[in-house]
């Protein structure tokens, strides 16, 4: 199990390790740059979500579909959720 999940355990350390480094670098520069610099953060996060999500969602159907041996409804797949994603009808 280890050896499966440490690949991913190591890119999460690394993503929320330069987070907080991020952040102690700023934490030094003053309170109103702590204060822009979580807006942003957040402003990221809320807008980031839901492309997460959509990643996640296209990455599992998409693996579905060539696991069930439908290689070649990959690409109509990807298109009808990147149309349903932007209302592009």
């Amino acid at each position: 199990m280890l050896k499966l999940s440490g690949p991913l355990v190591f890119q999460q350390l690394i993503s929320v390790g330069s987070w907080w480094v991020f952040f102690l670098a700023i934490e030094h520069l003053g309170e109103r740059q702590l204060a822009v610099s979580n807006l942003i953060r957040s402003l990221y996060t809320m807008y980031g979500v839901p492309v997460w999500a959509l990643a996640s969602t296209a990455n599992s159907m998409t693996s579905n579909l060539i696991g069930q041996g439908k290689s070649h409804d990959v690409i109509p797949l990807l298109k009808k959720l990147l149309s349903s994603a932007f209302h592009l009808r």
